[in-house]
């Protein structure tokens, strides 16, 4: 198990991780099945030695300060490249490299640079689901690994951060526009405005002083012999008992005619 030791916060967990899951698999020189290739004393620095198994598998030992030993079932052991090493003295050599070494050597540090770039514009979410962060994860690997690819390609160079944002609008664009073109289809004939009315004072205050009161008498507008309806409202002026609510307009239909 691997996150907390003795309550307390285990560090280089991803590492830790790695190495108890490839403890099995160590590529030991003398290994039980494995070919015998030259000795450390046959050796000189840049030296390599190779064999291949019946599946494609190849087995090198390259010769550097110490001995390296890679497999590889996607590299040619017969291809070789030149790295630079230093001497003691301070001068820089070339020496003869497996390019299978040479490749891993050049990778290495892709996953740590992943992670850097996965974790700059990171899109987790808090979630009780486990799944969504796995699923914003996903996302945000293809949104790296589509960068990468972008800047291998003759198009304009861009950053990451404005690569996201390119995709996104590409994503949201069609139902932005579908959406906009429903709406002003329905409402074409409607204007919206969402600040406050600004109505001028020489209209707000016309006829100002003709504002509701309160009253427990008939309504003059709709009450009659028949049906009589009293209101709690009335013409403060004119001290005429008007009906004013959701559904009744007397107030209004009054003052207007």
């Amino acid at each position: 198990m691997h996150g907390k030791k003795d309550n307390a916060v285990e560090k280089k967990l991803g590492e830790g991780v790695v190495k108890d899951l490839t403890e099995n698999i160590k590529v030991n020189p003398s290994r039980k099945s494995l070919p015998m290739l030259k000795s450390d004393k046959e050796m000189k620095r840049g030296d390599y030695d190779w064999a291949t198994s019946n599946t494609g598998l190849s087995v090198m030992k390259w010769k550097d300060k110490r001995s390296v030993h890679p497999l590889s079932n996607f590299h040619d052991p017969t291809q070789t490249t030149e790295v630079t090493r230093k001497e003691k003295d301070g001068n820089e050599i070339k020496v003869s490299c497996p390019i299978g070494l040479s490749g891993y050597n050049a990778n290495m540090n892709c996953v740590d640079k992943f992670d850097q770039l996965e974790g700059v514009y990171e899109t987790d979410r808090k979630s009780r689901k486990w799944w969504h962060r796995i699923f914003w994860y996903f996302i945000d690997a293809t949104m790296v690994n589509a960068s990468i690819i972008h800047k291998e390609t003759k198009l304009p160079k861009m950053t990451l951060k404005d690569f996201r944002r390119e995709i996104t609008r590409d994503l949201v664009a069609p139902a932005l526009v579908a959406s906009r073109g429903k709406k002003r289809s329905l409402n074409s004939h409607l204007q919206f405005n969402k600040k406050k009315p600004n109505v001028p004072k020489s209209v707000r205050l016309e006829s100002s002083s003709h504002q509701p009161g309160r009253s427990t008498r008939r309504c003059a507008a709709c009450s009659s012999k028949k049906q009589q309806i009293c209101t709690d409202w009335m013409c403060s002026v004119r001290k005429v008992p008007l009906c004013l609510g959701k559904r009744k307009t007397c107030f209004q239909d009054y003052h207007a005619s």
